[in-house]
């Protein structure tokens, strides 16, 4: 039996920069369409580990079957940076059933540029142990530390769409 843990920890920051105006479509319905800029950084780190003998398979590798590696345990441990920016639009729907309370539909999307600055990942095996490969020592412990001392750019897109009751007072 494999036992384990996690732990994962996300810093989402988050900032909306918009202008936008609210017009009457009839006496119960309004529409808000709004443009802006929307901009973000990212904290996030992931540990998790597991215990107890398993194996794992590697059926994605050129081999003609696939093979079992053997472990006592292993951990693995992400940390990353991010940050972005990119322009925002939306339009917003509310349905007036009172003076201060309607039904509100939501949707917005962002183009964003987004920067990878910083990532530190940490691999380790516990008694690995490879087929066709005899016991060593080099084997019996293995850490793989990688580091990204560059910053990755890449473009993405956000979507963002929310229905719900709204209180205006």
């Amino acid at each position: 039996a494999r036992e384990g843990s996690e732990f994962q920890k996300l810093d989402f920051n988050n900032i909306d920069l918009v202008i936008g105006r609210n017009f009457y479509l009839s006496q119960y319905l309004t529409m808000r369409p709004s443009a802006g800029v929307k901009g973000t950084w990212q904290n996030d780190e992931i540990k998790r580990t597991l215990s107890g003998q398993g194996s794992l398979s590697t059926p994605s590798l050129p081999v003609p079957d696939p093979i079992e590696i053997k472990l006592d345990s292993t951990f693995v441990a992400n940390y990353s940076k991010s940050w972005g920016i990119g322009p925002r639009l939306a339009l917003d729907f509310d349905f007036l059933m009172t003076k201060t309370f309607s039904l509100y539909g939501q949707a917005g999307w962002t183009g964003m540029a987004r920067a990878l600055y910083e990532r530190e990942e940490d691999y380790g095996f516990t008694n690995l142990i490879v087929p066709g490969v005899a016991p060593s020592p080099l084997f019996t412990s293995v850490k793989v530390n990688g580091n990204t001392p560059k910053t990755y750019y890449s473009a993405h897109h956000v979507t963002e769409i929310e229905l719900g009751l709204k209180y205006d007072y």
